[in-house]
């Protein structure tokens, strides 16, 4: 056999098995779901998480696939395990480059990977065969010496807490505090383009039928509480996503939401000492919240005449509060505005944190 015809074999047989290495993940992810049932999260299965993160503990998979390959080639001499892994390296990594284009890393691990591959490739002798045949019995000389594999495990997971410890402790923190400074520097530069405000001025503005409300704005409160509440002067303002009220919006997604947020003016007019509670009976409530319940529970706390959460005056208040909300061009809940500034959506209470003592 010619020296081309071994390269066009072997040439052949990579390709043949790149082809099946990816066809062989898309059944899994596309064709065959059930397969990936055991779940990490709501409606991700483990190899969702792999190829969506592509990563573990924080750890790419493309170093996991390394470290085989250099277990299977150093201690079993195994060039067809070898191929498998570089090829699958080889595509991952290919795949990852092509969301960031600029990653140097990615780029080296590519050209390592089909350096690896070439080397296997050209010191591999035999055709489809003996490649299947040496890929398989590598796999039952691992099941006849188990310390190889724990050996292997052991490996990876030692480099794996090294890697993960400096991604945490060093590349995280530093991003972070860039990311933070990036923040502040946006603050204060979008800050001196609004109209000033007296002292600290903090707007939350909520939905009482939104599940993140539900959940940031009690944190949002909690951030205040820990810098002062004496420094910090705190509105709650309303956005219900319900088009009853709101005509920003173009359907009910909330339906119960603009009655919602008449309760709470007409409690925080009555009874003031119990507007927090109510605020908190009605986030708990969320989903099972209409127009006999919320009067129910207004008349159990004390409320006098319930009904008066229609009238216009409070009507109007919302009303107010949505044009606000308009004139920062919000959109969704909950929201964060301080000092006229219209904050990131979904902003981490640590952010407002830090945002806050920057107006300290």
């Amino acid at each position: 056999m010619s020296a081309s015809q071994v390269l066009s074999k072997r040439i052949t047989m990579v390709c043949t098995l790149a082809i099946l290495c990816i066809s062989f993940v898309s059944g899994i992810v596309y064709v065959l779901p059930m397969i990936g049932k055991l779940t990490l999260g709501p409606h991700i299965s483990w190899i969702n998480y792999l190829l969506v993160r592509q990563t573990i503990w924080r750890v790419p998979i493309q170093f996991y696939i390394a470290i085989i390959a250099i277990i299977l080639l150093t201690v079993h001499r195994s060039t067809s395990w070898s191929m498998v892994c570089s090829t699958v390296l080889f595509s991952t990594s290919l795949g990852m480059i092509f969301r960031n284009p600029y990653n140097i890393p990615l780029w080296i691990t590519v050209v390592a990977s089909v350096t690896a591959l070439c080397a296997s490739s050209a010191s591999f002798e035999g055709g489809i065969k003996v490649f299947l045949r040496e890929l398989f019995g590598t796999i039952k000389q691992l099941r006849q010496q188990p310390t190889s594999i724990w050996k292997m495990v052991a490996a990876m997971f030692a480099v794996a807490f090294v890697i993960n410890y400096i991604h945490n402790e060093i590349v995280t923190r530093t991003s972070e505090e860039a990311r933070d400074a990036r923040l502040v520097e946006w603050y204060k530069d979008a800050r001196n383009k609004t109209v000033t405000t007296d002292g600290i001025e903090l707007k939350i503005f909520t939905d009482y039928q939104c599940p993140a409300c539900s959940q940031q704005v009690p944190k949002y409160l909690e951030t205040v509480l820990k810098i002062g509440s004496n420094t910090v002067r705190v509105e709650l303002r309303d956005y219900p996503l319900d088009a009853a009220c709101n005509d920003s919006s173009m359907s009910s997604l909330h339906p119960a939401a603009c009655s919602a947020a008449y309760a709470v003016r007409l409690v925080d007019k009555e009874l003031p000492d119990k507007v927090s509670n109510f605020r908190s009976w009605l986030y708990s409530k969320r989903s099972d919240l209409n127009d006999e319940i919320i009067l129910k529970q207004l008349e159990e706390i004390g409320v006098s005449r319930p009904h008066d959460m229609f009238n216009d005056e409070i009507k109007h208040a919302v009303h107010a509060d949505l044009q606000e909300a308009k004139a920062y061009g919000l959109g969704a809940v909950p929201s964060v505005v301080l000092n006229n500034v219209l904050l990131p959506a979904g902003l981490n209470p640590s952010k407002l944190e830090l945002l806050l003592k920057s107006e300290i």
